[in-house]
């Protein structure tokens, strides 16, 4: 195959791009997250920044229909990525379908301004499906596609919540700090709703 090669990195592999930049130049295309690394390179358009997804349009979970908390404080290190469930709980009269089948991917949002700032870059080149859930959903043994909430009943949704940058000024992963992730649930004949949680990225 002919050069330039095509190569993405994890967030997290800053100092690999590096090496990789100084030892064959031009003769590799690098991107780092979402990113292209060292800078855009504009003869080519897929080296050029990804542009960030906006905040869902849904509307936020109702909390006489629904609640919904992580299992645990969602604490994440900035250029990695983390699993974790929510807590989908049934606040109304009638059952509640809740799709449970595939992880919702998570945005991370600046809490100051609503903006989407991050979410996980191996995820969607999976064609946004987690690996992890694609291994499950081809166990003939998994999940059913919906869980049934009754009232008062509790139900977990996986999620995977992702640090890689889509803003080249923050650099290549959502810097330590306080932020917002936000996943959208499909409930069902209640519709898709979106539910915001605190996230915690460290050093």
């Amino acid at each position: 195959m002919a050069s330039p090669f095509r190569i993405m990195l994890r967030p997290w592999a800053v100092d690999v791009a590096e090496e990789l930049n100084a030892r064959f130049g031009n003769d590799v295309l690098l991107t780092v997250g979402f990113l292209p690394y060292p800078v855009p390179r504009p003869t080519d358009p897929l080296g050029a920044d990804r542009s960030a997804p906006t905040a869902s349009k849904e509307p936020l979970l109702d909390p006489s229909i629904a609640e919904a908390a992580p299992v645990q404080p969602l604490v994440v290190r900035s250029g990695y990525e983390i699993h974790s469930e929510l807590l989908v709980s049934n606040r109304g009269t009638t059952p509640l379908l809740v799709d449970n089948a595939d992880a919702q991917l998570c945005h991370v949002l600046d809490p100051a301004t609503g903006k989407v700032v991050g979410a996980s870059a191996e995820a969607h080149a999976w064609a946004g499906i987690a690996p992890w859930v694609r291994d499950v959903r081809a166990d003939t043994r998994a999940a059913p596609v919906r869980l049934t909430a009754l009232p008062d009943e509790t139900v977990t949704v996986p999620i995977l919540v992702g640090t890689a940058s889509y803003r080249r000024l923050l650099g290549y992963a959502v810097p330590p700090g306080d932020w917002v992730a936000e996943a959208v649930l499909d409930l069902g004949t209640e519709g898709r709703r979106r539910t915001l949680f605190p996230l915690r990225v460290t050093s």
